[in-house]
């Protein structure tokens, strides 16, 4: 077993995180610590000379450091009940943080330059299976607990650890200064805002396939997540959304308790929801030509072939998809790719086209909604607000 050496604050390093990919027990027990002491210097009133200690900067990271500046700016929740729910969300936050970053549960093998514009790296783990992977998708293995150390180089082993790091400390840093503005909502105590890591697989899955080509999606903050539905966000060039078509990840697979789901999501047509159900319906779309012609014929007898059961109807086929992404999250480290190589190619191509054609679909839906008069903006707590254009109506 590999010792782990206790990280040193005190240590400049040359790329934020100084550590390395065996050192990453001993940095999350230093990083995490930090995070709480500045936690509850925000109800002393000491946030800021939390923040000015020698090296705080060099364990912490730019990003966080300037999140938690952001966050001394403000006044400290007054409420009782406010400080104990961010209490359980920035712990909440840290366990996310954790399993996105610091665990590792099967190592795999890399080969390849990272220094490259856009590098692209040899994986594999167990066999002598090679799967090319981008970078980002490298570093997003993470989430499966897959960890890669390369081949060749030390210090690349180390840098991949590092990126993974960065990627999720950067994504911790932007949820913190959201929940100062979700929090001002006074949400309900018993409200979820950060699902737990095993809730969240069905949407990393779907994520990892979004992503299997080309990047085109990313998760949503947490205030569009708790104030606007939105689980991911999908760009693709066209689409002319600056920020991205929404997208709300669900996982249920019976069409009637779909529809109770997402009964309460307001201008609905306005965003992409993915699930099997509706995964469900695209197909019987597809087959029945009930819309434009997106899968060919050999694309549809594919997709078939990887069903079981010969469903007819949307009741049958939407739980024969379901499984099969059951049977995928049950296996997340047999491939460098994670649980989405289990999923059949000709499944990930029919997800792929329907979100593509579903951003595109609700981007429209959007811009009607804007040339009705009404127009969106943006709330600080991340409300999707609307309100008439014409100031005299």
């Amino acid at each position: 077993m590999i010792r782990q050496p206790e990280f040193d604050p005190a240590r400049r390093p040359s790329r934020w995180p100084d550590c390395g990919a065996f050192e990453l027990d001993a940095y999350w027990r230093e990083l995490r610590r930090a995070v709480l002491a500045l936690e509850e210097s925000q109800w002393s009133g000491s946030l800021r000379a939390t923040l000015d200690e020698p090296g705080m900067v060099e364990l912490i990271g730019p990003e966080l450091c300037a999140a938690y500046r952001s966050l001394a700016k403000r006044k400290p929740p007054v409420h009782d009940d406010t400080r104990e729910k961010r209490r359980e969300v920035v712990h909440a936050l840290l366990d996310q943080l954790r399993c996105e970053a610091f665990v590792v549960r099967k190592w795999g093998r890399a080969r390849g330059s990272l220094w490259q514009r856009r590098p692209a790296l040899e994986t594999a783990v167990d066999g002598d299976d090679v799967i090319v992977q981008r970078l980002d998708q490298v570093t997003a293995r993470r989430f499966w607990g897959l960890g890669f150390v390369h081949e060749d180089d030390l210090d690349a082993s180390d840098e991949l650890a590092r990126r993974a790091v960065r990627r999720s400390v950067r994504r911790f840093a932007r949820d913190l200064v959201d929940l100062a503005d979700v929090l001002r909502r006074r949400p309900l105590p018993e409200v979820l805002l950060v699902p737990g890591h095993a809730d969240r697989r069905f949407e990393q899955l779907m994520l990892d396939v979004l992503d299997e080509i080309d990047h085109h999606a990313e998760p949503a903050r947490l205030a569009e997540d708790f104030c606007q539905k939105t689980d991911l966000r999908v760009r693709y060039p066209g689409l002319e959304r600056v920020r991205g078509a929404r997208v709300q990840v669900k996982a249920t697979r019976l069409p009637r308790v779909h529809e109770l789901r997402i009964a309460d999501i307001r201008n609905r047509e306005t965003l992409v929801i993915l699930s099997p159900v509706t995964l469900a319906e695209f197909i019987d779309a597809q087959v029945h030509r009930r819309m434009e012609p997106l899968l060919d014929k050999a694309q549809l007898d594919a997709f078939w072939r990887c069903v079981q059961g010969e469903p007819t109807t949307i009741d049958e086929l939407a739980p024969a998809i379901a499984r099969i992404f059951d049977a995928a999250l049950a296996q997340p480290t047999l491939d460098p790719r994670g649980p989405m190589a289990a999923v059949p190619e000709a499944l990930r191509v029919v997800i792929r086209s329907f979100v593509r054609h579903e951003a595109f679909r609700s981007t429209a839906a959007l811009r009607v909604h804007e040339a009705s008069g009404l127009e969106f903006r943006h709330g600080r707590d991340g409300r999707l607000r609307t309100r008439r254009s014409d100031p005299a109506s």
